[in-house]
């Protein structure tokens, strides 16, 4: 009976929306290689009841007259799958298409006052291989909603194979009432409790990361993009975890202090901010939802290089633990009290991101039909470096840099993943050595260079 406003994370999304231009920059994209014979008319069904049953998916946003921005609902109605049929093509010039389609769905510029913000696509390769292109825009989604929209397509086609209506848990809450608790005065004095933490951590300003980029930064952020990856031994993954359980810290925590210890080291500074998102569902009822709830938070790490690793991961540790205790303050109401001094080409008080993939993952499953990832070229980048973590097996870590290719050169990053598995070695290797006096350049690479530099004149 009123106008729904936005939370504060879509604010900031259609500010930066507004400031940078439409663009693919913030679309969020999960393409999936079916084999097997779709059911059409149960994959369109399941389709609809998840775009029923979760209002943000029928979300758009407008600006009322005095200028405040609110979300405009609209009411359920009939689905219809777009489908691209290729079966005319040879199987691999199928393929590319496909890969094409999907790059160009994932680059799609949503209008976000108007129509869905989102694309469901069926790309047919052949009659027993298609690909379901899925784009969401940012301020609808985040990470967490995937693995709840792959659960309930899996949860809904199984029904409608079988003539019967999906069983899912009503949802008690929608995420428009979620936008709305955050601007009550409930909210504000939790967040008010929050903010002096942060005031305390981050109110000093710590100067920019000092990263050897390539290429001169630009003037204004730019977001083209690449990732590389390494995958880490079974040995090293072992002795890390071994580490981390001795020093009553987890996995995440160990990885990061090592994370802002090696760029403590490339940058020649011994104050460094990461930041590291967090699912922010602390309610049992926002766990169902799809919606925009993930948080941003900033871990300040403060490094003593006389200090042995152990003794940094245990400030580390210690930081991340306080800081997930006042994890509820948004991020960019944080950025709106702490007002720090604004370049358009960084991001406010981080350069660099710290993400462990551990949101629940949903089995890639529907009735009869056999699922895995399209893969695609990765293309855009928001920070200059993400250093991503997944646990791919027991016994198997699968190391990743999503990097800016405007500040950065491909042979870079493949040095970097090298010199921070080396890092990593040396760490578990003997913990309790001073920081200043672990390795990170593998053994040909320092070699070399000793080789070179014994070689020259300081008057050269």
């Amino acid at each position: 009976d009123q106008p729904l406003p936005l939370s504060f994370a879509q604010q900031r999304m259609w500010f930066l929306n507004q400031f940078e231009g439409a663009s693919g920059n913030y679309n969020i994209s999960s393409p999936l290689r079916i084999k097997g014979e779709i059911n059409l008319q149960a994959l369109e069904k399941s389709l609809e009841t998840i775009i029923s049953r979760h209002e943000i998916l029928r979300t758009s946003f407008g600006v009322a007259a005095d200028g405040s921005l609110f979300q405009k609902i609209e009411p359920p109605r009939d689905f219809k799958l777009n489908i691209v049929d290729l079966t005319s093509l040879k199987i691999k010039e199928a393929e590319e298409e496909a890969r094409r389609l999907a790059n160009e769905a994932a680059r799609f510029k949503f209008d976000l006052t108007s129509g869905r913000l989102f694309n469901l696509n069926l790309i047919k390769l052949s009659d027993a291989e298609s690909v379901l292109s899925v784009t969401m825009h940012h301020i609808i989604s985040d990470g967490w909603s995937t693995a709840v929209f792959v659960r309930e397509l899996a949860a809904a086609y199984r029904a409608f194979l079988d003539h019967a209506l999906p069983d899912l848990p009503p949802l008690p809450f929608q995420y428009a009432d979620y936008a709305v608790w955050q601007r009550s005065s409930r909210a504000a004095r939790r967040f008010d409790s929050q903010l002096q933490f942060w005031k305390e951590q981050l109110g000093t300003p710590s100067a920019p990361l000092a990263l050897p980029t390539d290429f001169p930064r630009p003037a204004v952020r730019t977001f083209g993009g690449a990732k590389q990856f390494s995958a880490l031994a079974g040995d090293l993954v072992r002795r890390l975890k071994q580490l981390s359980r001795a020093e009553n810290a987890t996995l995440f925590m160990t990885l990061l202090a090592a994370f802002q210890l090696w760029l403590s080291r490339v940058c020649r500074q011994t104050e460094i901010n990461v930041g590291t998102p967090t699912a922010n569902r602390q309610l049992r009822e926002l766990e169902d939802l799809i919606g925009f709830f993930v948080n941003t938070l900033v871990i300040r790490g403060r490094l003593n290089p006389g200090d042995s690793f152990l003794e940094h991961l245990k400030r580390v540790r210690a930081a991340t633990l306080a800081a997930y205790a006042h994890q509820e303050i948004p991020f960019e109401k944080l950025v709106e009290e702490l007002r720090p001094e604004r370049e358009l080409s960084r991001t406010p008080l981080f350069d660099v991101m710290f993400v462990m993939q551990n949101a629940p993952t949903e089995k890639l499953e529907l009735e009869g039909l056999e699922l895995s990832g399209f893969g695609m070229q990765q293309e855009t980048a928001k920070f200059d470096l993400t250093l991503t973590v997944d646990e791919a097996e027991e016994e198997q870590l699968v190391i990743g840099i999503e990097y800016n290719t405007d500040l950065f050169q491909a042979e870079s990053i493949k040095r970097y993943l090298q010199s921070f598995e080396e890092l990593l070695t040396n760490i578990v290797g003997d913990p309790e050595r001073e920081i200043r006096d672990l390795n990170l350049l593998p053994a040909p690479e320092r070699e070399r260079l000793l080789s070179e530099w014994s070689g020259r004149n300081d008057l050269d």
